[in-house]
């Protein structure tokens, strides 16, 4: 991070916007650059000259506490989206589930009612038989 850029690609690079239009007479912003002391050299002896230097300086504590919240409410929001969409997924899921859970029962509850109904004709039919075998 400490190390210079080669000049070949600085004077490409800065040269392009310090000497070019629309950059030459609105200004632009370099930012994080000169960083060491041989790139301020570098511009010295290219004749690179800003107008106007601006350093900021911070604690981190600070620029946590403004940039910190508006992140946390967009990725609560995201979060909270997810998780309802994987709620009505699971409830989607859950009830068609229900619906086929009811579906089998009763199925199971006409095949137990056919399969009492066919004792219940045997049992007649096995009275009937005896009945008559006795007469």
């Amino acid at each position: 991070m400490d190390d210079m850029l080669p000049p070949e690609i600085l004077e490409k690079v800065i040269g392009q916007f310090w000497n070019s239009e629309p950059f030459r007479s609105t200004g632009f912003i370099l930012e994080g650059f000169p960083r060491i002391p041989d790139e301020v050299r570098w511009m010295a002896e290219s004749g690179y000259y800003p107008d106007t230097a601006v350093t900021i300086n911070s604690e981190d504590s600070d620029i946590i506490g403004r940039l910190l919240p508006p992140k946390m409410e967009k990725w609560s929001a995201k979060r909270d989206r997810k998780l309802a969409r994987r709620q009505r997924q699971k409830d989607k899921a859950k009830k068609l589930r229900e619906k086929e859970i009811e579906k089998r029962r009763r199925e199971l509850v006409k095949e137990k009612e056919k399969r009492l109904e066919e004792r219940r004709a045997e049992k007649e039919a096995a009275r009937q038989k005896w009945t008559k075998r006795k007469r």
